[in-house]
């Protein structure tokens, strides 16, 4: 059951989040009660990064293997780099 929530929010955040619901044809309720739901969630979602396409382009240009440890690498270059 839906219950009142009053809540102090700056003036230009209100602003801007009754602009984003207006054009998401959501409402400012939902959206900050779905919010909420993620994040009172014990399991939350996984959110894909966005990456430009010129990065998306780049996946799977290099294949490692499974074992791969690039800490130990990354301290093996810098050594050589800076003759340590």
């Amino acid at each position: 059951m839906p219950t009142k929530l009053t809540l102090s929010v700056d003036q230009e955040v209100i602003d801007a989040a009754k602009d984003y619901v207006r054009d998401h044809n959501q409402s400012l309720s939902s959206v900050v009660e779905e919010y909420l739901r993620a994040l009172t969630t014990s399991t939350p979602k996984e959110v894909e990064p966005i990456f430009s396409e010129r990065i998306q382009n780049l996946r799977g240009v290099i294949s490692l293997p499974h074992d791969f440890d690039y800490k130990s690498t990354l301290s093996q270059e810098i050594q050589k780099k800076y003759r340590i």
